[in-house]
């Protein structure tokens, strides 16, 4: 009996001990890959600033491999009509910066909403095709892109004085 309980322990110490070891191994092997980090931020302006006719604005900005960083803009009336100002935006040292155009003159007094937002190959394509057809057009209007499922759009709202 003592014999066999030895057997025993030592049995479950080997299942134990394979566990442990090959484990990581077959969930590294079968696992699907970690997505990439992703983290974008707006630091040059805030919730409530005022700003002209245009404006520079600056962030940081960790994206996957195969995101486009862009900036879009609208008038915060306007619903789901955005207007593309700046993509795909260079990121160097994990920071960026574009200029972004808030509308008419008489848009004066009016909210609009900056954001910054990572988009997949395709998605960029679209976007840099509307900017070479735009200005024939009147510049109109796009409705927002999907973002990138592991990044987060980032949004400010601002009021245009000038």
């Amino acid at each position: 009996m003592k014999y066999n309980n030895i057997i025993a322990a030592m049995t479950l110490m080997a299942v134990l001990i394979t566990f442990t070891c090959f484990s990581p191994l077959v969930r590294a092997q079968t696992g699907t890959a970690p997505q990439a980090r992703c983290s974008v931020e707006i630091n040059s302006l805030k919730d409530g600033d005022k700003v002209g006719e245009s404006v520079t604005v600056r962030g940081n900005a960790t994206i996957p491999a195969d995101g486009n960083l862009w900036l879009l803009a609208h008038k915060s009336s306007m619903g789901n009509q955005w207007w593309p100002q700046a993509g795909p935006i260079e990121i160097k040292n994990g920071e960026w910066q574009a200029e972004v155009f808030f509308g008419r003159s008489r848009d004066v007094g009016s909210n609009f909403e900056v954001a910054a937002v990572v988009v997949n190959h395709e998605t960029n394509t679209a976007l840099t095709k509307w900017f070479s057809t735009a200005r024939t057009s009147d510049y109109p209007p796009v409705v927002f892109p999907d973002a990138n499922s592991s990044c987060s759009v980032v949004k400010v709202t601002v009021v245009k004085t000038a």
